[in-house]
């Protein structure tokens, strides 16, 4: 926030001047009535002229972000902490000082709506040069993991497939410095377990070592199709028979595992997949036991991932709604019941009404001027008792019949940011 001290030093500033716009009005007039003027003085009275009219504009830019709020910028590296008037990402990362360029990444949005002690990440773009098996792409991108740059890239990882990041050599040309993604592909090969063929990928250089990657271990009476020191190639056949005991083989589902990023900006009702995941599969075999043709129990001989699971990342919010009492929810109920909203939408209104004035009935916006409970704007679409939390609200209820409701207004607003 901008210091009293730094209000006054402007407030003193300005009025001098206006003093000596005023004064000079009067000097310009008398010299016109009694002489002839000076050139170089008229040119200073013009310039003091220009300068009045200019301060309130230069001092609104100067000083409009200690008004209002700050803003945490995360970038290359630093924490900036901003004092800004912003009401969206665009203007808070303007603000702090920072050059984007089109393939930097800005976390939220750069049209999200902030408040104040919003926090945003920016992710500088570098250029990246990918060596696959059959193909070296090069690119600009903000992504840091191999999955996402092969994604942006055209070139999807498997898995099974291993890589890894490199320095790249810098020539004299080069502007600032990019990294090389190794990849390493898989080998896809069909494997036979007792009659069960499914494609599997492996990094295994032989038969043998493919078995020990996969933990199978040849069972009694058991025998491999394909010799161990058979070297791995694509479309290779590995395969492990039994015609002593009876064995089934079935498909199985892994589990997805969830990455979950808490994301302090957001309502905790806030959830949203930021990548996708997918369940993986495996090929469990049991050994059949019998008595009398009939089966009593079944043993696990061996279990083969087919796919690996893909982890998926999910962001979900985690701020709490601030109160300043104990008892506000309970007021809130009383206002909103009075106002005629049903009970079964009044957390969708408590939420939304929250995030918009914070359930300050006298509550105006500075940048665009909307007011009251539910910010409307123009405040003069509530009357003249628009500070009424009553009727702030019943001129609610029919606003958000336009989003289906209150509960459709509040996942608008968590959506877009607005409602």
């Amino acid at each position: 926030m901008t210091s009293n001290y730094s209000r006054n030093v402007l407030y003193s500033f300005k009025q001098r001047c206006k003093k000596l716009f005023m004064t000079s009005i009067f000097s310009i007039h008398n010299h016109n009535t009694n002489h002839k003027q000076h050139p170089l003085r008229r040119f200073t009275y013009l310039s003091l002229i220009l300068a009045v009219v200019a301060i309130p504009f230069i001092s609104r830019q100067a000083f409009a972000s200690g008004y209002t709020g700050t803003a945490q910028v995360y970038v290359d590296g630093k924490t900036l902490n901003v004092a800004t008037s912003a009401t969206i990402v665009a203007d808070a990362v303007r603000d702090a000082g920072v050059t984007l360029s089109d393939k930097d990444k800005v976390e939220p949005s750069l049209d999200t709506e902030i408040s104040d002690g919003y926090k945003i990440n920016i992710y500088r773009s570098v250029p990246v040069t990918i060596e696959d098996k059959n193909a070296t792409v090069e690119l600009e991108t903000s992504h840091k993991t191999a999955d996402a740059i092969a994604e942006e890239a055209g070139l999807a990882l498997n898995p099974e497939d291993t890589y890894e990041f490199e320095a790249s050599d810098l020539s004299s040309n080069d502007l600032k410095p990019g990294i090389t993604l190794k990849v390493d592909r898989a080998e896809s090969i069909k494997l036979n377990l007792y009659g069960a063929v499914s494609d599997v990928r492996t990094q295994a250089k032989t038969v043998g070592e493919f078995l020990k990657e996969k933990n199978l271990s040849l069972q009694e009476n058991d025998f491999l199709i394909t010799p161990a020191e058979t070297p791995i190639t694509d479309g290779l056949t590995v395969g492990i028979q039994n015609s002593f005991r009876e064995v089934v083989v079935q498909d199985e589902e892994i589990a997805m595992p969830e990455e979950v990023i808490k994301d302090v900006n957001r309502d905790t009702s806030f959830r949203e997949v930021q990548v996708a995941g997918a369940p993986g599969s495996k090929q469990v075999t049991y050994e059949i036991q019998k008595d009398n043709g009939v089966e009593v129990a079944r043993r696990v001989v061996s279990e083969v991932i087919v796919t690996q699971p893909r982890k998926q990342v999910t962001l979900v919010g985690a701020k709490k709604i601030a109160t300043s009492s104990a008892n506000v929810s309970a007021q809130a109920k009383e206002l909103m019941a009075a106002a005629g909203i049903a009970e079964s939408d009044w957390d969708a209104a408590y939420r939304l009404i929250q995030k918009e004035s914070g359930w300050n009935p006298s509550s105006i916006n500075r940048g665009s001027g909307a007011c009251g409970l539910v910010q409307a704007y123009p405040c003069s679409k509530l009357g003249p008792n628009w500070n009424d939390p009553i009727v702030a609200l019943r001129w609610g209820s029919s606003y958000v019949q336009r989003w289906g409701g209150w509960k459709g207004a509040w996942a608008h607003s968590q959506q877009k940011g607005w409602y």
